[in-house]
C-alpha cells in the first residue's frame, strides 16, 4: 500500500509540473495582490511586485480568471504567461546548463542540487496539498 501511495504521489507531482506554467506579473500599480481564495473579495495574503516571475500550479475550471500561485491566487489579467513571449532557441544545451541569446541579452541557466532546507517553507505546503488531494482521489 505504501508503494502505491508513493507511486501515485510521484505520478501526480510529475503531472502537476508538466501542466504548470510561468508568468510575469504585469501591473501598472507596480504590484499585484495575492488572495487567499480565487475571489476579489477574498483576504489579501501578500503582494508580488511587477516584473517578477511566478509559478502557476494548476488551473481551476471553476475559477478560470484566477491563477494559483505558491501562496494564493492572482487575477489572470495581471499576468503575462511566458508562453506568450517570442521563443528564443538555446545556443548551448546539455544536462546541466542552457544558454539563450537574443540581441544583446544573454541568459545562462545552470542546474544544481535542490536545497530542501532553504525551500522547505514554500515547497512543502504545496507538495503536501498535492499528496493529500491525490490520496483522497485514490481512496
Amino acid at each position: 500500500m505504501k508503494t502505491k501511495k508513493i507511486f501515485l504521489l510521484t505520478a501526480v507531482f510529475s503531472l502537476q509540473l508538466s501542466l504548470a506554467q510561468f508568468a510575469k506579473v504585469v501591473d501598472k500599480d507596480g504590484y499585484v495582490n495575492v488572495r487567499e481564495n480565487a475571489d476579489a473579495k477574498s483576504k489579501i495574503t501578500g503582494k508580488i511586485n511587477s516584473d517578477e516571475i511566478v509559478y502557476i500550479f494548476e488551473s481551476d475550471p471553476t475559477h478560470k480568471n484566477w491563477a494559483n500561485v505558491s501562496n494564493g491566487y492572482v487575477y489572470n489579467s495581471r499576468l503575462k504567461y511566458i508562453e506568450s513571449y517570442q521563443k528564443v532557441p538555446p545556443i548551448v544545451r546539455d544536462a546541466n546548463k542552457a544558454i539563450f541569446k537574443s540581441g544583446n541579452i544573454k541568459v545562462n541557466i545552470v542546474s544544481g542540487k535542490f536545497n530542501f532546507k532553504e525551500n522547505e517553507k514554500t515547497f512543502l505546503p504545496h507538495f503536501m496539498a498535492i499528496f493529500i488531494k491525490a490520496n483522497r482521489s485514490g481512496e
